[in-house]
């Protein structure tokens, strides 16, 4: 894709990662002023009090602006970025539907911050309100923004990534191979299916058709000790959900992608892992693989990547059974990393929907290499691989 448009996105992504960053500074904000809050002091006094909070809100809706702006330059060149042939027209048409999504966030974002503003008026003159009150009702505005600002985020930076992955995997995926001693828990796996396998595998052949892609299953890291790897999947080939050791099939290649997360949410996330991993072991039956829901999915895929280049618009096709009991192998990881507060994919904000081929662009997942089995060398060397 054209340098210049690629370049365009990059103060799109820093402005809203910078007001993400004024978020954190605000939430501290509104607690420090909630403990010296007195629903008995005169208008004017509480005015004083909220004068650095109302400085924050304002550098927030100029930060929010500006990202704004940023987007809307590289809309109004949609369709230049259609004409670019280097990538995909799916990839194309979905670059331009997380920016009209982050786009829309970002707008209600404005609308939010407004409302903000006539929250704080209209407590100024309240005398029957407590210190909990107070916070909790700013608060309500805090977590708002901070839900549409990451999904803003995600967007954006899905779209660059788009971009970034192209371009790397134009490379020879075999030339990326790593040992499997660089395996950390919680890293993912992508499943890359040569097409020898997929000529055997049904369910992975019609989600290769289904997403245009040969990536068609994806499992977590639980475990990864001296090149020893456990696996927390949902599969087809036993119907459940569990922890398995790593073997590869063969024709099969795994990418691996390792979470970008700070410290606390790498805790969290390890936290959440060793919770699955003990309910998993006391009860092994207890989540089934949901096949049903896979179809349903497999064929929401379908849809949104035929209609998506042809309507270049946000849409939701839901997934109705996704109440269903069990998980599918991608609904799983979205799901883990979901409880983390941590929005993958720009699908993510909807249940049941996000297929393995998305987690390929997803902000938080750095590309870091692939497995192989050696003996499978000749296979990979002549696949003509489709990402």
């Amino acid at each position: 894709m054209d340098q210049a448009i690629y370049e365009l996105l990059s103060p799109a992504e820093l402005n809203t990662h910078y007001t993400l960053f004024l978020l954190q500074k605000l939430r501290r904000t509104i607690y420090e002023i909630s403990e010296k809050f007195d629903a008995q002091q005169q208008s004017s006094q509480k005015i004083e009090m909220l004068i650095p909070l109302i400085k924050e809100i304002e550098d927030i809706r100029s930060s929010i602006l500006s990202a704004k702006k940023s987007l809307q330059d590289i809309l109004s060149m949609k369709e230049e970025i259609m004409k670019q042939k280097d990538v995909k027209k799916f990839l194309r048409a979905v670059f331009i539907v997380n920016l009209r999504i982050a786009n829309k966030k970002l707008r209600k974002c404005e609308k939010i911050i407004n409302s903000f503003y006539k929250q704080i008026h209209s407590l100024l003159p309240k005398t029957d309100i407590n210190k909990y009150q107070f916070q909790v009702k700013l608060f309500s505005y805090y977590l708002t923004l901070k839900k549409l600002l990451n999904i803003s985020l995600v967007c954006v930076t899905d779209s660059k990534r788009m971009i970034d992955m192209q371009r790397l995997l134009t490379i020879r995926l075999i030339s990326y191979a790593i040992q499997r001693e660089k395996i950390k828990k919680g890293d993912i796996l992508l499943s890359y299916k040569t097409l020898p396998y997929l000529k055997s595998h049904l369910l992975s052949f019609i989600i290769s058709i289904a997403e245009k892609s040969r990536i068609t299953h994806s499992a977590i890291i639980y475990s990864a000790v001296g090149g020893h790897i456990k696996i927390m999947s949902a599969t087809a080939k036993t119907h459940t959900l569990d922890v398995f050791d790593l073997n590869m099939d063969k024709g099969e290649m795994l990418l691996v992608f390792r979470p970008q997360i700070n410290v606390r949410e790498r805790k969290r996330l390890n936290k959440i892992l060793d919770s699955w991993y003990s309910d998993l072991s006391v009860n092994k039956h207890k989540y089934q693989f949901a096949e049903f829901k896979s179809w349903i999915a497999v064929l929401i895929g379908f849809f949104y990547i035929r209609i998506t280049p042809l309507i270049k618009r946000s849409f939701t096709i839901p997934n109705l059974f996704y109440k269903t009991k069990g998980f599918y192998c991608s609904e799983f990881i979205d799901y883990i990393f979901k409880e983390s507060n941590i929005y993958l994919t720009p699908r993510s904000q909807y249940s049941s929907v996000v297929g393995p081929y998305e987690f390929l662009f997803s902000p938080y997942l750095k590309f870091i290499g692939v497995l192989y089995n050696h003996k499978d060398k000749d296979i990979i060397d002549k696949e003509n691989f489709i990402i």
